[in-house]
């Protein structure tokens, strides 16, 4: 994972353990951290290398003025880290759908 303060201090992502990362509140909820198992459980079963999946916060600056958390999958390339997928879970998003 490669939460947005790793990203501010110039840090490299780490791996951690994503019950671990929801219950230090890196990841804000359990139901963002259980789409997160999903994808990457999805991802790695179509044959992504896990070494070269990470999640990645999005910085302050970069969420929707809803957003509570948001990240992306992001696989490494040749090209470098490209986004494949957003995770997004609020409450303003399952509202807009319901209705």
């Amino acid at each position: 994972m490669f939460p947005r303060h790793e990203q501010v201090f110039g840090q490299s992502a780490k791996r951690i353990r994503l019950g671990e990362a929801v219950s230090k509140g890196i990841v804000n909820n359990e139901t963002l951290g259980y789409f997160i198992g999903r994808v990457y459980l999805f991802l790695t079963r179509l044959g992504i290398d896990k070494e070269r999946l990470r999640f990645r916060q999005h910085l302050a600056n970069e969420m929707a003025h809803y957003a509570a958390d948001c990240w992306d999958a992001e696989i490494e390339s040749s090209y470098g880290w490209i986004e494949c997928l957003v995770l997004q879970i609020d409450l303003h998003m399952i509202y807009v759908h319901i209705r």
